[in-house]
């Protein structure tokens, strides 16, 4: 191949923290982080990653559910034709790259991402992303939820999969990529029913895994157990409720505030700190006065019951700060029903 028709070879690099890992990954791990990073290598016109359930993929550069990368990295060219490469794809995904190989710690997209950069230039990825897995497990926290992590997998829908062949059968209807919300939680509805896939998706994956680990008991374990061996008293499930003040005051897209109302209505059923439980009743009674969708409001209206139930303070911030009622109890009659259980207990 002429140098004319040479490949450049960039990796693209995404957050699926969105942004909060670099803000507080130093409070949950005690060291800084500054993402939680996926990677595609683009190449040929295409972007190429892998995943947990359809193996390697391929799609349009930035064109998975994820969006734009946050950062891109020039790797130089590539000599190598396409059928090459074509042919050393189909090896991997029937060797070291197939669907069964993945783990989220030790055998990721970013591994994948370092193994193509490799081949095709010679240069390998950013260090920090491939070492973030030892970073993470090198602290209490990180280990504290190894069991969690090696259940998990990534992979952004918006894909192709490149060779069908390599679909495990187990994981040939999974396409849409997205968390799952654990169909186990009592009385929760499901807070992704009313928003888009889109939506649903561009939320942090921390939020929505968190949401699942929140609905089990065996997550409720975990999130009771120490965060941390080195003198600090707080728990998972403090850090988490901590996690959902600064979600639910964020100003950011709808779809955040969704997931965070669900995770806070999970952090709800149990029990937690009295200065935590007003934390979240006041920043859900902040949420409340914003306009938001019924699944949004129901969630949190929900969990608003719950600490009212159970804290005679965040019953007189309720009373002075008010929730909406006279709004909100329009979108629906369970919305109504929490509506009016929440002002009982203001009258109490």
């Amino acid at each position: 191949m002429s140098d004319e028709e040479s490949q450049p070879v960039k990796v693209y690099i995404y957050d699926l923290s969105k942004g909060m890992a670099r803000s507080l990954s130093k409070a949950f791990l005690g060291k800084q982080i500054d993402g939680v990073w996926h990677t595609g290598i683009v190449v040929f016109g295409q972007e190429y990653y892998f995943g947990g359930s359809l193996g390697i993929e391929a799609c349009p550069p930035g064109g998975t559910i994820l969006g734009q990368p946050d950062e891109i990295c020039n790797l130089g060219n590539t000599q190598i034709p396409f059928d090459v490469f074509m042919n050393y794809l189909s090896d991997l995904s029937h060797t070291s790259f197939g669907p069964a190989t993945y783990h989220l710690l030790h055998h990721n997209c970013n591994n994948f991402s370092s193994e193509l950069a490799q081949f095709l230039t010679g240069k390998d990825i950013p260090s920090h992303i491939t070492s973030l897995p030892s970073d993470v497990l090198s602290t209490p926290f990180g280990q504290m939820l190894k069991p969690w992590v090696d259940a998990m997998s990534i992979q952004p829908s918006g894909g192709h999969t490149i060779f069908p062949d390599q679909t495990s059968p187990e994981s040939s209807s999974a396409s849409d990529g997205g968390a799952s919300y654990a169909s186990s939680v009592p009385d929760f509805e499901g807070s992704s029913t009313d928003s888009t896939e889109d939506e649903q998706d561009k939320s942090p994956i921390v939020i929505t895994e968190l949401v699942n680990l929140c609905s089990t008991e065996k997550g409720h374990g975990m999130l009771t157990s120490r965060a941390s061996s080195s003198g600090s008293d707080d728990s998972l499930l403090t850090l988490t409720s901590k996690l959902c003040v600064n979600c639910l005051l964020s100003e950011d897209k709808p779809s955040l505030t969704q997931h965070t109302a669900a995770l806070a209505y999970n952090v709800s059923r149990y029990q937690i700190p009295e200065d935590n439980q007003v934390e979240i009743g006041s920043a859900i009674l902040e949420c409340l006065q914003k306009e938001s969708n019924e699944q949004t409001v129901f969630n949190l209206m929900k969990c608003l019951v719950i600490l009212m139930d159970s804290n005679t303070e965040v019953c007189d911030l309720a009373s002075v700060v008010g929730m909406n009622c006279s709004q909100n109890s329009k979108m629906s009659a369970r919305v109504s029903k929490l509506c009016e259980k929440a002002q009982q207990l203001t009258s109490l």
